[in-house]
């Protein structure tokens, strides 16, 4: 029953994001909604049942949510005004990094921290990261930035 509930939610809160972003909630829009919700739900069924390497997250890493917020403004900033220089003056040419990280082990927690930096990295306009290695994370940056200190949360 529980599996059940949170399924509906999850149905739900795709439908209402649809709509929210289609801007209407005419028929055709609602059909859509309903349409999408469940194929998103269907192949997030799939994508678990085929899932080979499973990962935690800790409620406690949460705490990096501030960081990610912060970094996405002043990067965004950053970009936009890098961009609007290069719309008059010179064009920016971006930079791989590789920025220090600890990748951790195996363990399903360690799996779960490396995604979560991972994707604290690329949602910011500045960085995507490319690819976890052995000796840190490998990044593009549009702007270069000095590495950061901490080598768990890189961000």
């Amino acid at each position: 029953m529980r599996h059940l509930a949170a399924a509906a939610g999850a149905w739900l809160l795709c439908a209402v994001l649809y709509l929210a972003l289609a801007g209407s909630a005419a028929v055709i829009e609602c059909v859509a909604a309903a349409a999408v919700a469940t194929a998103t739900l269907a192949l997030a069924g799939v994508s678990r049942s085929v899932q080979r390497e499973r990962f935690r997250v800790r409620a406690a890493w949460l705490r990096i949510v501030p960081r990610v917020v912060r970094s996405l403004l002043s990067d965004t900033i950053a970009v936009g005004g890098a961009l609007l220089r290069a719309d008059v003056a010179r064009p920016v040419a971006g930079v791989f990094t590789l920025q220090p990280f600890e990748a951790g082990g195996d363990e399903t927690l360690a799996r779960g921290r490396r995604a979560l930096v991972v994707l604290a990295a690329s949602l910011t306009p500045n960085g995507y990261a490319l690819a976890v290695e052995d000796d840190g994370l490998r990044l593009h940056r549009l702007l270069p930035r000095p590495s950061a200190s901490n080598r768990r949360w890189p961000l």
